[in-house]
């Protein structure tokens, strides 16, 4: 998350700590350590689709357009939330995968949209950017 000039990581449920506490390590090996007034950045990543800053990534200008009528889902409820008109469009923060194959994009910190209902303004493949949360709204409160 990108707030007041800050990056911002979500690390539990609507908990966040900044960019600048962090060192990732991605599971080809490299790394990113990240300061408060330095970023280095070692990936080696040779993925066009990923390297790419030009195609639109969740939190990177990915946009999702519904296209019919959409309740939104809240993980912290784990219920559904206000509708979303048909043709209407949001930032996607966030991408994860359930157990079931569904995916799903945040739109806000409590406020998910179920990709298949959805067209995206970019044709990225899913998988490469969509994070496994297998119990995932798999069970909503209805």
């Amino acid at each position: 998350m990108n707030a007041n000039g800050m990056i911002y990581y979500e690390v539990g449920n609507n908990e966040w700590i900044p960019a600048s506490d962090l060192t990732i390590t991605r599971s080809n090996g490299s790394t990113t350590s990240t300061t408060t007034n330095t970023t280095t950045n070692t990936n080696t990543n040779t993925n066009t689709a990923t390297a790419n800053p030009g195609i639109p990534t969740p939190g990177n200008g990915l946009i999702g357009t519904t296209t019919v009528a959409q309740k939104t889902y809240d993980p912290s409820t784990n219920a559904y939330g206000q509708t979303l008109p048909v043709n209407t469009s949001w930032k996607i923060s966030k991408l994860v995968v359930n157990k079931y194959g569904s995916y799903w994009g945040q739109i806000s910190s409590n406020e998910w949209v179920w990709i298949s209902t959805v067209r995206l303004n970019s044709g990225l493949n899913l998988k490469t950017y969509a994070v496994s949360e297998p119990e995932f709204a798999v069970r909503i409160n209805k």
